[in-house]
């Protein structure tokens, strides 16, 4: 027997399926998934602003208490490195510098600038206690003295331009000598 008809071929654009569209009841279910999503991961996003601002609050605490309890001098440089090596041991920082740094940061924004010498500079910060009081320099150039600094940190920041962490940590002691 002999076809009579030919059949055509089929056009390789029928042959593709169509685009697969899952059905409304589906797509408000995966909506819901995303939205309870979304709210839970703000809940915990706003925990844990709430425990950071917690535990910022309680370190500036203990810090402020330490300075206030430990004596000036050299019991303080003593307390600071005590700091830096714990740190550094209970592995919240990789290294003694990394610590410093910290630690400095934390006390600046308490408005302590702590005690030490950087880079060969002179010792500034707490002073011995004597019997005569403190010789802390008291002086009436403070002003003037201020305005020096902020020179000095513009220049210093026009020089570290690139490096950022260095840049903010510049402005922050900007911010706290404008304030006096």
């Amino acid at each position: 027997m002999k076809a009579t008809t030919t059949v055509k071929a089929v056009p390789a654009a029928l042959k593709k399926a169509g685009i697969a569209h899952p059905t409304s009841d589906k797509m408000v279910s995966f909506c819901v998934a995303c939205f309870a999503d979304c709210v839970s991961a703000n809940a915990t996003l706003e925990n844990a602003k709430a425990l950071w601002d917690a535990a910022r609050a309680s370190l500036r605490i203990e810090l402020a208490r330490a300075y206030k309890v430990i004596a000036h001098g050299k019991a303080w440089d003593t307390f600071k490195a005590d700091l830096r090596a714990a740190l550094v041991t209970a592995k919240v920082c990789d290294t003694v510098k990394d610590a410093g740094r910290l630690v400095n940061n934390a006390l600046i924004a308490l408005a302590i600038t702590g005690n030490g010498a950087k880079k060969g500079g002179k010792k500034r910060g707490r002073k011995e206690v004597t019997a005569t009081g403190s010789e802390h320099n008291k002086t009436t150039e403070a002003p003037s003295i201020i305005v020096a600094a902020l020179a000095y940190i513009s220049k210093a920041q026009e020089k570290h331009a690139g490096d950022g962490e260095m840049l903010e940590t510049l402005g922050e002691i900007a911010a706290i000598l404008s304030a006096n």
